[in-house]
């Protein structure tokens, strides 16, 4: 027989295990609950991504891969695609790039699907064995929708997933073998945006810039889908601010603009502007 003093006491531990699990309960609901007004509130981090087509022995690299973590992506780019052999000039400033936390995606040109799938695999090849690249940049994508058109892109972005993953660090919105699309204009169809993890779906004049329009499926994606180039801007501060701001409205994730071509980066004054409103 359990002595009734023995009872009590056991009752009354068992009453504050139960306090305590209920408290337990109501602290985690509250946390969460917390984590989801953080989610609903804060908006993703808009970063840089740069067309860096100037020789690895240009100053200009040097104050992007300073810039990082605002600029998340560089292009490599050694001669309108890979070259036709190894540079280790190109290897160290991969390797420095992505030591200061930036990806380094390989320029391939596809001519809107005219340049042969063979022909893109065996530069991207290059890019992977040379240089063990983050992934790749398909310049000049096809942006209309035939059975043609979205095959081949459908085609090289399986076959880029294939390629070893040299990414140290792996996320949502920077995945392994990242693939990168640049119609430059809005892709007739929602079907690229299962053929590319970021799509660029602007790249034109600061003044064709401010007559932006788009279909409304670009708000059903996080911005981290989209990628904007805006070049040949008025040189000022106040305009590289105000052309990120419009960036930001429009759903862009990755933003790049100049007050001239992709030869150089522009004046200092317009890229710390543009840094500075990221």
């Amino acid at each position: 027989v359990i002595p009734r003093g023995w009872r009590e006491m056991m009752r009354m531990r068992k009453a504050l295990i139960i306090s305590f699990f209920l408290y337990f309960v109501l602290i985690q609901s509250i946390w969460c609950h917390d984590d989801d007004d953080d989610m609903l509130t804060t908006a993703p981090q808009q970063h840089l991504a740069v067309p860096t087509y100037y020789w690895y022995t240009s100053p200009d690299w040097t104050t992007v891969i300073n810039s990082a973590p605002k600029t998340a992506l560089v292009v490599l780019n050694p001669d309108s695609g890979p070259g036709t052999s190894k540079d280790n000039g190109w290897v160290n400033k991969v390797q420095t790039s992505r030591k200061a936390g930036m990806r380094v995606v390989g320029y391939v040109n596809t001519n809107y699907a005219k340049i042969p799938i063979t022909t893109v695999t065996q530069q991207i090849d290059s890019y992977y064995t040379w240089y063990s690249v983050d992934g790749i940049f398909l310049d000049c994508s096809a942006s209309t929708c035939g059975s043609f058109e979205l095959g081949y892109y459908k085609n090289i972005s399986n076959y880029i997933k294939t390629k070893p993953n040299y990414t140290p660090v792996v996320t949502p919105a920077l995945p392994a073998n990242l693939i990168i699309t640049n119609q430059g204009i809005q892709p007739k169809c929602e079907d690229y945006m299962t053929r590319a993890d970021i799509v660029i779906n602007f790249e034109d004049t600061a003044a064709a810039y401010n007559k932006y329009s788009a279909p409304s499926w670009i708000d059903s994606y996080p911005s981290y889908r989209f990628w904007h180039i805006v070049n040949s801007a008025s040189d000022s501060s106040s305009t590289a601010q105000a052309i990120v701001a419009a960036s930001k409205q429009r759903n862009a994730g990755y933003i790049f603009a100049t007050d001239t071509d992709y030869s150089h980066l522009p004046d200092t004054a317009f890229w710390n502007a543009q840094l500075d409103a990221i």
